[in-house]
Protein backbone atom coordinates (compact mmCIF):
# COMPACT_ATOMS: atom_id res chain seq x y z
CA UNK A 1 0.00 0.00 0.00
CA UNK A 2 2.75 3.15 1.00
CA UNK A 3 4.68 1.82 -2.61
CA UNK A 4 1.66 1.90 -4.57
CA UNK A 5 0.73 5.44 -2.80
CA UNK A 6 4.56 6.83 -3.53
CA UNK A 7 3.90 5.39 -7.18
CA UNK A 8 0.82 7.14 -7.37
CA UNK A 9 2.73 11.01 -5.65
CA UNK A 10 5.77 10.41 -8.90
CA UNK A 11 2.75 9.82 -11.24
CA UNK A 12 1.11 13.22 -10.03
CA UNK A 13 4.84 14.97 -9.71
CA UNK A 14 5.39 14.02 -13.07
CA UNK A 15 1.82 15.65 -14.76
CA UNK A 16 2.26 18.67 -13.09
CA UNK A 17 6.06 18.51 -14.12
CA UNK A 18 4.42 17.67 -17.61
CA UNK A 19 2.04 20.83 -17.38
CA UNK A 20 4.53 23.40 -16.41
CA UNK A 21 6.99 22.57 -19.12
CA UNK A 22 3.71 22.61 -21.54
CA UNK A 23 3.02 25.82 -19.90
CA UNK A 24 6.12 27.54 -20.53
CA UNK A 25 6.52 26.34 -23.83
CA UNK A 26 3.06 28.16 -24.77
CA UNK A 27 4.46 30.81 -23.01
CA UNK A 28 7.57 30.78 -25.49
CA UNK A 29 5.85 30.49 -28.53
CA UNK A 30 3.11 33.79 -27.82
CA UNK A 31 6.37 35.58 -27.22
CA UNK A 32 8.60 34.56 -30.06
CA UNK A 33 4.99 35.06 -32.19
CA UNK A 34 5.03 38.83 -30.43
CA UNK A 35 8.58 39.34 -31.44
CA UNK A 36 7.96 38.60 -35.05
CA UNK A 37 5.82 40.90 -35.12
CA UNK A 38 2.10 39.12 -35.04
CA UNK A 39 -0.50 41.33 -33.80
CA UNK A 40 -2.70 39.74 -30.94
CA UNK A 41 -5.77 38.96 -33.78
CA UNK A 42 -4.23 36.81 -36.07
CA UNK A 43 -2.36 34.70 -32.81
CA UNK A 44 -6.42 34.56 -31.56
CA UNK A 45 -7.08 33.52 -35.05
CA UNK A 46 -4.37 30.97 -34.55
CA UNK A 47 -5.53 29.27 -31.58
CA UNK A 48 -9.30 29.29 -32.49
CA UNK A 49 -9.98 32.04 -29.77
CA UNK A 50 -12.95 34.38 -29.73
CA UNK A 51 -10.95 37.76 -29.96
CA UNK A 52 -7.28 39.40 -29.22
CA UNK A 53 -8.47 40.21 -25.91
CA UNK A 54 -8.85 37.08 -25.15
CA UNK A 55 -5.65 35.93 -26.64
CA UNK A 56 -3.96 38.56 -24.39
CA UNK A 57 -5.72 37.44 -21.21
CA UNK A 58 -4.47 33.86 -22.19
CA UNK A 59 -1.20 34.63 -22.31
CA UNK A 60 -1.37 36.87 -19.14
CA UNK A 61 -2.51 34.07 -17.20
CA UNK A 62 0.05 31.57 -18.53
CA UNK A 63 2.97 33.66 -17.86
CA UNK A 64 1.80 34.33 -14.45
CA UNK A 65 1.45 30.68 -13.58
CA UNK A 66 5.00 30.19 -15.07
CA UNK A 67 6.08 32.98 -13.24
CA UNK A 68 4.77 31.36 -9.95
CA UNK A 69 5.98 27.80 -10.58
CA UNK A 70 9.16 29.68 -11.52
CA UNK A 71 9.70 31.19 -8.22
CA UNK A 72 8.23 28.21 -6.09
CA UNK A 73 10.66 26.44 -8.33
CA UNK A 74 14.48 28.08 -7.89
CA UNK A 75 14.06 31.68 -6.21
CA UNK A 76 15.41 31.89 -2.77
CA UNK A 77 13.25 34.36 -0.09
CA UNK A 78 15.41 37.01 1.16
CA UNK A 79 16.98 36.91 4.83
CA UNK A 80 14.40 39.09 5.51
CA UNK A 81 10.92 37.19 4.25
CA UNK A 82 10.13 40.54 2.06
CA UNK A 83 9.01 38.83 -0.88
CA UNK A 84 10.12 37.31 -4.06
CA UNK A 85 10.15 39.11 -8.12
CA UNK A 86 8.70 37.07 -10.90
CA UNK A 87 10.73 37.64 -14.13
CA UNK A 88 7.73 37.14 -16.02
CA UNK A 89 5.12 39.97 -16.02
CA UNK A 90 5.94 41.80 -12.69
CA UNK A 91 3.45 39.63 -10.17
CA UNK A 92 5.52 39.83 -7.42
CA UNK A 93 5.05 37.17 -4.60
CA UNK A 94 5.03 38.24 -1.16
CA UNK A 95 4.54 35.38 2.33
CA UNK A 96 0.77 34.92 3.47
CA UNK A 97 2.08 35.42 6.46
CA UNK A 98 3.90 37.70 8.29
CA UNK A 99 5.26 37.39 11.83
CA UNK A 100 3.00 39.98 14.15
CA UNK A 101 6.10 41.44 15.90
CA UNK A 102 7.45 42.04 12.45
CA UNK A 103 4.67 43.75 10.95
CA UNK A 104 4.56 45.97 13.59
CA UNK A 105 8.36 46.83 13.55
CA UNK A 106 8.09 47.68 9.46
CA UNK A 107 4.66 49.26 10.36
CA UNK A 108 6.65 51.64 13.40
CA UNK A 109 9.81 52.13 11.24
CA UNK A 110 8.03 53.39 8.36
CA UNK A 111 6.42 55.73 10.60
CA UNK A 112 9.30 56.90 11.78
CA UNK A 113 11.36 57.04 8.78
CA UNK A 114 8.37 58.98 7.16
CA UNK A 115 9.21 61.72 10.12
CA UNK A 116 12.96 61.59 10.05
CA UNK A 117 14.27 60.37 7.06
CA UNK A 118 16.78 57.35 6.86
CA UNK A 119 19.54 59.30 8.72
CA UNK A 120 17.99 60.53 11.70
CA UNK A 121 15.92 57.21 11.88
CA UNK A 122 17.61 54.97 14.80
CA UNK A 123 16.32 51.32 15.74
CA UNK A 124 15.91 52.32 19.42
CA UNK A 125 13.59 54.71 18.07
CA UNK A 126 11.65 52.14 15.97
CA UNK A 127 11.41 49.87 18.91
CA UNK A 128 10.30 52.90 21.11
CA UNK A 129 7.12 53.30 18.88
CA UNK A 130 6.53 49.36 18.24
CA UNK A 131 6.54 49.06 21.94
CA UNK A 132 8.87 46.19 22.45
CA UNK A 133 12.43 46.58 23.95
CA UNK A 134 15.04 47.61 21.50
CA UNK A 135 17.01 43.41 21.97
CA UNK A 136 13.71 42.26 20.36
CA UNK A 137 14.14 44.15 17.33
CA UNK A 138 17.42 42.08 16.61
CA UNK A 139 15.37 38.57 16.81
CA UNK A 140 13.88 39.97 13.77
CA UNK A 141 16.50 41.81 11.96
CA UNK A 142 20.24 41.54 12.88
CA UNK A 143 20.50 45.50 11.49
CA UNK A 144 18.30 48.76 10.74
CA UNK A 145 19.20 48.38 7.14
CA UNK A 146 17.86 45.15 6.62
CA UNK A 147 14.44 46.38 8.54
CA UNK A 148 14.14 49.35 6.25
CA UNK A 149 14.99 47.77 3.64
CA UNK A 150 11.45 45.12 4.47
CA UNK A 151 9.30 48.49 4.68
CA UNK A 152 10.55 49.07 1.14
CA UNK A 153 9.66 45.45 -0.30
CA UNK A 154 6.43 45.39 2.11
CA UNK A 155 4.89 48.31 0.30
CA UNK A 156 5.86 48.09 -3.48
CA UNK A 157 4.90 44.48 -2.59
CA UNK A 158 1.35 45.17 -1.38
CA UNK A 159 0.94 47.58 -4.07
CA UNK A 160 1.45 45.37 -6.96
CA UNK A 161 -0.71 42.89 -5.23
CA UNK A 162 -3.23 44.60 -4.72
CA UNK A 163 -3.22 45.60 -8.45
CA UNK A 164 -2.55 42.38 -9.70
CA UNK A 165 -5.65 40.99 -7.56
CA UNK A 166 -7.91 43.99 -9.27
CA UNK A 167 -6.71 43.11 -12.82
CA UNK A 168 -7.74 39.01 -11.74
CA UNK A 169 -11.18 40.51 -11.26
CA UNK A 170 -11.42 42.46 -14.52
CA UNK A 171 -13.56 40.59 -16.77
CA UNK A 172 -12.70 37.97 -19.74
CA UNK A 173 -12.44 39.83 -22.68
CA UNK A 174 -12.29 43.81 -21.63
CA UNK A 175 -10.33 46.42 -23.23
CA UNK A 176 -6.71 47.23 -22.33
CA UNK A 177 -8.04 50.67 -21.34
CA UNK A 178 -10.15 48.79 -18.79
CA UNK A 179 -7.62 47.09 -17.31
CA UNK A 180 -5.39 50.02 -17.57
CA UNK A 181 -8.26 51.93 -14.89
CA UNK A 182 -8.35 49.55 -12.95
CA UNK A 183 -5.05 49.06 -11.88
CA UNK A 184 -4.79 52.89 -11.49
CA UNK A 185 -8.46 52.65 -9.04
CA UNK A 186 -6.39 49.79 -7.41
CA UNK A 187 -3.23 51.10 -6.67
CA UNK A 188 -4.40 54.49 -5.44
CA UNK A 189 -6.76 52.62 -3.02
CA UNK A 190 -3.46 50.79 -1.42
CA UNK A 191 -1.37 54.04 -1.41
CA UNK A 192 -4.52 55.84 0.45
CA UNK A 193 -4.40 52.60 3.13
CA UNK A 194 -0.58 52.02 3.68
CA UNK A 195 -0.21 55.28 4.53
CA UNK A 196 3.24 55.89 6.54
CA UNK A 197 4.37 52.55 4.60
CA UNK A 198 3.50 53.91 1.69
CA UNK A 199 5.14 57.07 2.50
CA UNK A 200 8.38 55.68 3.05
CA UNK A 201 8.94 53.24 0.04
CA UNK A 202 8.49 56.56 -2.14
CA UNK A 203 10.38 59.12 -0.25
CA UNK A 204 13.39 57.03 1.39
CA UNK A 205 14.34 55.00 -1.16
CA UNK A 206 16.99 57.45 -2.56
CA UNK A 207 18.28 58.20 0.58
CA UNK A 208 19.55 54.76 1.33
CA UNK A 209 22.74 52.93 1.29
CA UNK A 210 23.90 51.71 -2.34
CA UNK A 211 23.99 48.12 -0.88
CA UNK A 212 20.35 48.23 0.38
CA UNK A 213 19.12 49.82 -3.06
CA UNK A 214 20.47 47.00 -5.12
CA UNK A 215 18.36 44.66 -2.77
CA UNK A 216 15.09 46.19 -3.33
CA UNK A 217 15.32 47.00 -6.40
CA UNK A 218 14.31 44.11 -8.23
CA UNK A 219 10.99 44.17 -6.23
CA UNK A 220 10.53 47.52 -8.05
CA UNK A 221 11.83 46.86 -11.56
CA UNK A 222 9.71 43.84 -11.64
CA UNK A 223 6.54 46.36 -10.47
CA UNK A 224 7.52 48.84 -13.41
CA UNK A 225 7.15 45.50 -15.77
CA UNK A 226 3.79 44.75 -14.95
CA UNK A 227 2.70 48.82 -15.27
CA UNK A 228 4.67 48.77 -18.70
CA UNK A 229 2.90 45.84 -20.03
CA UNK A 230 -0.43 47.76 -19.24
CA UNK A 231 0.50 51.09 -20.67
CA UNK A 232 2.41 48.81 -23.87
CA UNK A 233 -1.19 46.85 -24.27
CA UNK A 234 -2.94 50.06 -24.48
CA UNK A 235 -0.81 51.75 -26.82
CA UNK A 236 -1.09 48.55 -28.97
CA UNK A 237 -4.84 48.64 -28.54
CA UNK A 238 -4.84 52.09 -29.99
CA UNK A 239 -6.33 53.46 -26.48
CA UNK A 240 -3.12 55.50 -26.09
CA UNK A 241 -1.17 57.60 -28.78
CA UNK A 242 1.48 55.17 -30.37
CA UNK A 243 4.11 58.49 -30.31
CA UNK A 244 4.08 58.89 -26.39
CA UNK A 245 7.13 57.15 -24.87
CA UNK A 246 5.32 54.25 -23.01
CA UNK A 247 8.02 54.12 -20.67
CA UNK A 248 7.74 57.47 -19.48
CA UNK A 249 4.11 57.24 -19.54
CA UNK A 250 4.75 54.05 -17.34
CA UNK A 251 6.91 56.37 -14.65
CA UNK A 252 4.47 58.90 -14.74
CA UNK A 253 1.61 56.84 -13.76
CA UNK A 254 3.21 55.44 -11.09
CA UNK A 255 5.28 58.66 -9.78
CA UNK A 256 1.35 60.27 -9.68
CA UNK A 257 0.44 57.96 -7.86
CA UNK A 258 3.33 57.24 -5.40
CA UNK A 259 2.92 60.68 -4.24
CA UNK A 260 -0.81 60.43 -3.72
CA UNK A 261 -0.48 60.90 -0.06
CA UNK A 262 1.25 64.74 -0.92
CA UNK A 263 -2.16 65.52 -2.46
CA UNK A 264 -4.69 63.45 -1.73
CA UNK A 265 -6.74 66.16 0.56
CA UNK A 266 -7.48 67.98 -1.64
CA UNK A 267 -10.20 65.45 -3.42
CA UNK A 268 -12.94 63.17 -1.67
CA UNK A 269 -12.17 60.07 -2.29
CA UNK A 270 -9.77 56.84 -3.84
CA UNK A 271 -12.62 56.82 -6.40
CA UNK A 272 -12.75 60.64 -7.55
CA UNK A 273 -8.58 60.34 -7.45
CA UNK A 274 -8.52 57.35 -9.66
CA UNK A 275 -11.34 58.64 -11.88
CA UNK A 276 -9.47 62.47 -12.44
CA UNK A 277 -5.73 60.50 -13.33
CA UNK A 278 -7.12 57.97 -15.18
CA UNK A 279 -9.20 60.93 -17.48
CA UNK A 280 -5.73 62.85 -17.40
CA UNK A 281 -3.84 59.44 -19.04
CA UNK A 282 -6.56 58.56 -21.18
CA UNK A 283 -7.90 61.94 -22.67
CA UNK A 284 -4.40 63.70 -22.28
CA UNK A 285 -2.64 61.64 -24.26
CA UNK A 286 -5.52 59.58 -25.43
CA UNK A 287 -6.16 59.14 -29.81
Amino acid sequence: MIDRAAEIVADLRAIEARRRALDRAEVALLRSARANKLGWAEIADALSLGSRQAAEQRYRRMAERVARASNAETEPRSESDGGRQSGELGVIAIPETIHPTRLRLIGSAAEVLSERGYASTRLSDIAERAGIQPGGVYYHYRSKDLLIEDVMRYGVALANQAVVAELQNVPEGSSAQDRLKAAIAAHIRVMLSLDAVARAQVTVYSQLPDESKERVRPMRRANARLWRSLVADAVEEGTLRPDVDPFLLQIFIVNTIDGILNWSWRVASARQHARSLARLVLEGVGV
